[in-house]
């Protein structure tokens, strides 16, 4: 099982111009530890709104490729995007959700997700492609055919991960204000 800086870490690598919207907690805080960038949208305090962010800002962004990195907790609180996403279908989204089977931030509380086949809800929900990866060969593997795809569409791509057994990252440096100012700055260019 990964890691979730791991996860992290490809997506940096292999997409470093891609918009980038993170889930709320230790996502967002992991993110701006690896690398705190204008193109990277920190959702904090508003747990289950990553997806229906990055949504708006795929549909207003038509040519820029957006990548939201959800977790399972958020996922699961807010449901009702799945269908939001599913309805709408922007190609140039990634839905990537880290499944960590916790409610990690606020005490590692367990989620339903075991229960829960995510690309299956993704796929009921009208996402075009869904897929589980459980290796960090699987996870490079779509996220490189997603981003080299001529003609994207609306893909899930589930990934289960450990809870983070190191040391909690800390929050980002900039004021949620600051972050929104700039990556408003960085998605229009």
């Amino acid at each position: 099982i990964m890691e979730r800086k791991e996860v992290l870490e490809l997506i940096l690598r292999l997409a470093p111009e891609a918009l980038l919207v993170s889930t709320t907690g230790h996502t967002s805080r992991d993110l701006a530890s690896l690398a705190d960038r204008e193109n990277h949208f920190y959702m904090t305090g508003s747990m289950g709104c990553a997806s229906s962010i990055a949504l708006g800002l795929a549909h207003a962004q038509p040519k820029r490729k957006v990548i939201v990195v959800d977790g399972d907790g958020a996922a699961l609180m807010r449901l009702g995007a799945f269908p939001a996403l599913g309805h709408r279908r922007p190609p140039n989204l990634l839905h990537l959700l880290l499944d960590n089977g916790c409610h990690e931030s606020t005490g590692g509380q367990a989620t339903l997700s075991d229960a829960v086949d995510f690309p299956a809800l993704a796929a009921a929900a009208g996402y075009p492609l869904a897929h589980h990866a459980g290796n960090s060969v699987e996870v490079r593997d779509r996220l490189t055919t997603w981003l080299q795809a001529p003609a994207h569409c609306l893909t899930l791509l589930a990934v289960r991960t450990a809870p983070t057994s190191s040391a909690v990252s800390a929050r980002p440096e900039r004021a949620p204000a600051d972050v929104a100012r700039q990556f408003r700055e960085a998605a229009c260019r």
